[in-house]
């Protein structure tokens, strides 16, 4: 930039074309550092979009191998193995301490819950056949099963056991029966956010896997209680001004 100062140098001239041409005025040094850091940002978001592309043909090629090479798809997982690993207790130890109830928190949620009136206890579900068997064929084939080991890819096309599924939902849904310990239950895996930190607990991200029937159910209950939350705006905006309509909300699902 030393060199750029005297106005009527070249390197002048050309750092001031360059400032201008990037929408910050003349040459000055604010001017400047302000085109340094957008041009430093575009190579960044260049870089991602590279990586993410890099990412996406290397997921596709695994799920063709996964599908049409199995034995192929885990000769290759067996030859990627880690240098080092996560100290298991020392992972146990740091996320337990998140994940443990405290006291102090179970006083909070108790006072809310004195206070927090249920809008729709006194209206029964009812339970849409239909809309549940939908929220079987849109489960997803291969997402992680959780404790049980079965993928939706099966659930679906097993189509025998769709009545009995929706029966035991039914019964899950409108309280008739407790739902089965495993039936909420997951299995969290904890994925390196960075390779090269495999050893620091803080680096891990947890991902849980639920059973595919919870998937389903849940879909069909978040689905439902969205139809609810419409239905009663609908009702409550009837006859108001377009403008003075709130924004709609949507009810967003877990596990899905």
């Amino acid at each position: 930039y030393n060199e750029a100062r005297n106005p009527g140098s070249r390197e002048a001239r050309i750092v001031d074309d360059i400032t201008r041409a990037n929408g910050e005025g003349p040459n000055t040094k604010a001017n400047l550092s302000r085109v340094i850091a957008k041009k430093k940002e575009m190579l960044r978001l260049v870089d991602e979009r590279e990586t993410s592309r890099e990412d996406r043909k290397r997921f596709v090629k695994e799920n063709q191998m996964f599908e049409l090479n199995r034995q192929g798809f885990y000769r290759n997982l067996q030859d990627k193995t880690a240098d080092s690993e996560a100290p298991a207790e020392e992972v146990r130890r740091y996320w337990q301490q998140l994940w443990t109830e405290k006291e102090d928190d179970c006083a909070q949620q108790d006072r809310l819950l004195e206070t927090i009136t249920p809008i729709c206890a006194h209206e029964e579900m009812s339970i849409d056949k239909e809309a549940f068997m939908q929220a079987i064929t849109k489960t997803g084939d291969w997402k992680a099963p959780g404790r049980t080991r079965v993928y939706g890819f099966f659930v679906k096309r097993i189509t025998a056991l769709h009545e009995e599924i929706f029966r035991h939902a039914e019964t899950i849904i409108r309280g008739q029966v407790e739902a089965p310990v495993w039936y909420s239950r997951g299995t969290t895996v904890m994925i390196p956010k960075d390779e090269k930190k495999l050893a620091d607990p803080t680096a891990l991200r947890p991902i849980t896997c639920m059973p595919v029937l919870y998937k389903i159910v849940n879909k069909y209950v978040a689905a439902t209680v969205k139809n609810m939350v419409e239905s009663k705006k609908k009702k409550k905006n009837e006859g108001r001004e377009p403008h003075n309509l709130p924004r709609r909300n949507h009810c967003h699902q877990a596990g899905a």
